[in-house]
């Protein structure tokens, strides 16, 4: 055996230089390829390292509480992990119990507002408060679908004022899984702020005469709710986007109300898809019916904030204006866990909002 030993440690010493440059040439070679991301090895690691710290730190082995091995050994590395950095560009805006009994204990904020679902008065107030202190966008994570029934000229007032002011404020798209025809096929168009068109007024009624014929309600026609949804798409590599699917039911979409389609703020999907054990773990940022595309109300706020007029979907990314966004091999985007929500994100209470002095 010692003399196996000696004539291997002779031969490496004869072969040193060899051996030396072969590795330096590997290393070399391995480099470039991860630096030029041939064959998409960057794309493969964070979705590799993502899908890794994930699995770690939230999916539990059974349901319920994670085991006793496993807390210990969060508990045993937590102090060897950075601090989450909170967002400096994304500010959480929150409906949250704090804001409900406020208002609710306020007798000005309830004769201005209503109980919740609040008069639909509120949400430009908030608005143009939220620009007064800086706000570069405004994203409303609600579905406007139903009109005020008690005050429907609140409706008008609230399209009026998106569609004039210019404001990037964007408002959620809601789905059904009910029998719905899909809207028709049309060639899309980014509707970026400065695209937006005035709503148009009914004439006012006769209060005088009780028989006056009310103003009809104010329509679009399907192709005029499907350009103002749908966004344009181009796909490469063979890319495909995923289709509008709820289980194995198809799902249509349900457009806002046509006074704020009409105006044209930026609408986007609000479906959220959490994993089994109810988590979150990654987002999908497109959708298709079978006609059109639509974008997540995400993905519909950055581009236009990124001035995109379309997106390029191809393996693996997601180009939107010079920025790309790195999926996964379904197509969607993971959210890496970094800390809990409050320690990634500022959060302000609605009434907070309301009670700030901005002038």
């Amino acid at each position: 055996m010692r003399a196996l030993l000696g004539l291997l440690a002779a031969r490496l010493r004869r072969r040193k230089r060899a051996l030396a440059g072969i590795v330096l040439l590997s290393v070399a070679a391995s480099t470039l390829v991860w630096k030029l991301d041939w064959g998409g090895l960057q794309d493969e690691e964070r979705t590799e390292f993502d899908a890794g710290l994930v699995a770690f730190t939230q999916r539990p082995l059974q349901p319920g509480r994670p085991p006793t091995w496993r807390r210990a050994l969060r508990k045993l590395v937590a102090p060897l992990q950075h601090a989450p950095e909170r967002s400096r560009d994304v500010v959480v805006v929150t409906l949250d119990d704090k804001t409900l009994k406020a208002i609710a204990a306020s007798l000005p904020l309830r004769q201005r507002y209503g109980n919740w679902p609040y008069a639909r008065t509120l949400w430009p107030e908030v608005n143009d408060r939220l620009f007064a202190l800086g706000a570069r966008a405004v994203v409303l994570d609600f579905v406007f679908r139903e009109p005020d029934a008690e005050n429907p000229a609140d409706d008008l007032s609230f399209a009026d004022r998106l569609a004039t002011s210019g404001q990037p404020v964007f408002l959620g798209v809601d789905t059904t899984e009910a029998e719905a025809p899909a809207l028709p096929k049309v060639e899309p168009v980014n509707r970026l702020p400065a695209l937006r068109l005035p709503v148009p007024r009914p004439p006012p009624a006769d209060e005088e005469d009780p028989f006056a014929e009310k103003a009809a309600p104010f329509v679009l026609p399907p192709e005029e709710v499907a350009r103002a949804l749908a966004v344009p798409v181009a796909l490469e590599g063979g890319a495909v986007v995923a289709p509008l699917r709820a289980g194995r039911r198809d799902e249509h979409v349900l457009a806002p109300l046509p006074e704020f389609l009409h105006g044209g703020p930026g609408f986007g999907l609000v479906r959220p898809e959490a994993d089994p054990d109810g988590k979150m773990r990654r987002a999908r940022l497109l959708y298709t019916d079978g006609q059109n595309t639509y974008p997540s109300l995400a993905l519909a706020a950055v581009m236009d904030l990124w001035g995109a007029e379309k997106v390029v979907l191809s393996p693996g990314r997601l180009q939107v204006g010079t920025h790309t966004v790195h999926l996964n091999a379904d197509g969607e985007g993971e959210l890496p866990f970094l800390g809990r929500f409050q320690d990634r994100f500022a959060l302000v209470p609605l009434v907070d909002v309301l009670q700030l002095d901005v002038a």
